[in-house]
């Protein structure tokens, strides 16, 4: 993927995700209960960058109150890091005055480092996690670090022990995910990224996530004839038109076990069925899922998703981890502008379900 268009598709994202923020609650700049510098200082400890190298310039910050956090505080932040060999952007989230997730992309250069950078992924991880195993002072991350030595992290592979399930991805970015993991639903965790043996990103939701529970009552068998009976009586509207003759092609069905939020913070698994069409449909719908909790059986929602949506909104927005900020109002007021006709080219048509 070229830098260009991976600069597209990050622009995109994080136009819509503000946008989405910005719908839901008044925005205002954060309050004196946390530090920004923290950023710095985690940049510095555990990414290793050599701060002494970096004029540093804070671009601006956003708070607002997601209601899928059930009321605590989402701060989002933009770095700006220049040297004389390198340009570096930064992207920063905290929540409930904790930094939860960090992105640095390189515009120009290489990054400066206080130290040599390692030549594997699995060397790259075990150092960033000792470090970041002082800074937050969190000594489980040792069980995390001697999982590394368990796989061969160059591959995509995953393995569990004792409930955590360590992920490893290769491409142009190399992942490695930790996940509280039972009956085969990941739930809260750890991420880290590097690209071309350099940091990229790190996310870690464990202080704000919470297991609501782990019963998984229906295999994938079940729930995907749950899923197949519920839209017998399922259609979608386009303008005046309901669509209710459709049909689906079940040797195509894909089901995935999953976690989200039953309420706010507490996790539960639940069943994504994807439902493939034989055709393209009103409002060029090609897809039809089905949610299903995996410990009740109840249907959570069913969505017609049009060509090129295959993740349903609510799931789009629990698993982007990229945010962005401006640095003033007047930028902001662009940014949702921007994002406003993003959304518009994309949201061709706007689908409404309903229930025969």
């Amino acid at each position: 993927m070229s830098r260009s268009i991976k600069q597209f598709y990050l622009v995109a994202i994080l136009a819509i995700v503000l946008m989405l923020s910005f719908a839901q609650v008044p925005i205002g700049f954060t309050a004196e209960t946390y530090s920004s510098d923290e950023v710095l200082a985690f940049l510095r400890d555990v990414a290793s960058l050599d701060m002494n190298k970096y004029a540093v310039t804070l671009d601006g910050e956003i708070s607002n109150y997601p209601p899928a956090l059930g009321g605590l505080e989402q701060i989002t932040g933009k770095y700006t890091l220049v040297s004389q060999e390198s340009k570096v952007e930064v992207l920063y989230k905290f929540i409930n005055n904790t930094l939860t997730y960090c992105l640095m992309d390189v515009i120009e250069g290489s990054p400066q480092y206080a130290q040599p950078k390692f030549t594997t992924i699995s060397d790259n991880a075990e150092n960033f996690l000792e470090k970041y195993e002082t800074y937050i002072g969190d000594p489980g991350l040792e069980a995390y670090k001697n999982m590394l030595s368990q796989i061969d992290t160059s591959k995509n592979i995953s393995k569990t022990v004792d409930n955590v399930k360590l992920t490893s991805t290769n491409s142009l970015i190399s992942s490695l995910d930790w996940r509280k993991s039972f009956n085969g639903a990941d739930y809260s965790g750890i991420s880290i990224s590097f690209w071309n043996g350099s940091f990229y990103a790190f996310k870690d939701d464990r202080n704000y996530y919470e297991i609501g529970g782990t019963e998984v009552n229906i295999d994938e068998e079940e729930a995907v004839n749950l899923a197949l009976a519920y839209v017998k009586t399922f259609s979608w509207t386009v303008g005046d038109a309901e669509v209710t003759d459709y049909n689906i092609v079940e040797d195509k069905i894909r089901a995935l076990l999953l976690t989200k939020s039953r309420e706010p913070l507490n996790l539960y698994p639940y069943w994504l069925i994807t439902l493939p069409l034989d055709d393209i449909y009103p409002g060029l719908v090609t897809t039809i899922q089905v949610q299903i909790w995996a410990d009740t059986s109840e249907i959570i929602r069913c969505d017609a998703i049009p060509t090129g949506g295959e993740i349903p909104y609510d799931k789009f927005l629990e698993t982007k981890t990229v945010e962005s900020t401006q640095s003033s109002i007047d930028t902001v007021t662009a940014t949702v502008a921007a994002a406003s006709i993003i959304a518009i080219v994309i949201a061709i048509v706007t689908i409404k379900k309903k229930r025969k």
